[in-house]
């Protein structure tokens, strides 16, 4: 079955932004947090290359910096998409100061993948 185009109908709630920087992801039963680097970010959650792998629906707690003031932003995720690699992480259980934060993240950066 080909389902290259199946996604073509579909819209997103969040435009996504290219934005590349240290990501570091704490799950299940690991002692360290992973490092690796971000590929996009939007308001609803954030994509990144790894060497390790993960679960569809395993939670996790995600810490990176965001622009335009580099402060440490650390938020509890879920994991909802792989290929290859790349994993995509939902951001659950936002405060409002961090849904702020994030928005303000993706307007700083305004480049629409």
């Amino acid at each position: 079955m080909d389902t290259r185009g199946s996604r073509q109908g579909s819209t997103r709630r969040y435009p996504r932004y290219i934005f590349d920087t240290e990501i570091r992801v704490l799950a299940g039963l690991q002692a360290e947090p992973v490092r690796s680097r971000t590929l996009d970010i939007s308001e609803g959650g954030v994509a990144g290359i790894f060497n390790t792998g993960w679960n569809i629906g395993e939670s996790a707690v995600l810490q990176f910096t965001i622009p335009p003031t580099e402060d440490v932003f650390e938020t509890r995720a879920v994991v909802r998409s792989r290929s290859g690699a790349r994993y995509g992480f939902e951001f659950v259980e936002l405060t409002a100061a961090s849904r702020s934060a994030l928005h303000n993240a993706c307007n700083f950066l305004r480049t629409p993948r």
